[in-house]
């Protein structure tokens, strides 16, 4: 009886040892999952972007950026679960409600030589003991985003005359300019335009693909793009088959001389004949 009593201790002190164990795992895993879940001063994410940069700050501003080499915009999500760099080397950008400028900034260098720069660990203001006013769900209108480029054409013959027009969604109202950043093929930059319109013509003269990249750009200065806002030009060697005949004066003049000379033979043959 008194083995059985103690089997029986045995069994339950083990039962409450594991429950304990699986309950600080779960307390660990969802503290891990929730560092990202707010600013640095506290406030709710309610917006987080992707950066790609596979060859590290080629630029030199510290940051992974469009303006970086092979550079992309490649996840953007409106929560706090943006996926990681698919490189390995970029970073992730959090974002408060209705905020354009991030609040949190997730550094990923994996072994890739990023030569990025490191962010310390976020810390975060301790929620109040009153029941704080909730923070109002972000809505599609709520973040000003470059939704789309359109291209048109995207590609032909040099020279090409292209038409390009940005589409932006959100608060559009906050918009101060348009940027379209243009990258030569052999990647050099082309140029930067920056102007009120969001429409641009612009002519490739160069073969090969041309990185169209464009931007919103709102009143507090910061600028907006998207994996949608990049485009490639496709601009191919012109053929003689595109060249028109010549037209103008010199045709004519060339015409009314054969024209005479018809007309030469023909009285020619005509006197014969008499």
């Amino acid at each position: 009886m008194t083995n059985r009593i103690l089997q029986t201790v045995e069994y339950i002190f083990a039962f409450s040892a594991l429950v304990l164990f699986l309950t600080l795992i779960g307390a660990n895993e969802v503290r891990a999952q929730s560092v990202w879940d707010q600013c640095t001063d506290g406030r709710s994410i309610s917006r987080c972007e992707t950066y790609d940069c596979p060859r590290g700050d080629t630029d030199g501003n510290g940051t992974c950026d469009l303006n970086d080499t092979d550079a992309r915009l490649t996840d953007v999500r409106n929560d706090s679960f943006c996926s990681n760099p698919l490189s390995g080397c970029g970073e992730v950008r959090y974002f408060a409600s209705g905020d354009s400028n991030s609040c949190s900034v997730r550094v990923e260098e994996n072994d890739n030589n990023c030569d990025l720069y490191n962010v310390a660990s976020p810390t975060f203001t301790p929620a109040p003991t009153a029941t704080p006013t909730p923070t109002p769900a972000a809505t599609s209108s709520d973040a000003l985003l470059c939704s789309n480029l359109i291209v048109s054409p995207s590609t032909g013959n040099t020279p090409l005359k292209v038409s390009l027009e940005v589409k932006a969604t959100g608060a559009t109202s906050d918009i101060k300019e348009y940027e379209f950043v243009l990258t030569a093929p052999d990647g050099t930059s082309d140029g930067t335009v920056v102007q009120n319109s969001a429409k641009l013509t612009q002519t490739f003269t160069e073969v090969g693909k041309h990185k169209v990249i464009a931007r919103v750009v709102a009143k507090d200065g910061s600028k907006i793009s998207s994996a949608l806002c990049q485009k490639t030009v496709t601009v191919s060697a012109s053929t003689t088959a595109d060249k028109l005949p010549e037209t103008g004066s010199g045709m004519y003049v060339g015409l009314f001389f054969v024209a005479l000379g018809v007309l030469g033979v023909y009285r020619a043959q005509k006197s014969k004949v008499i």
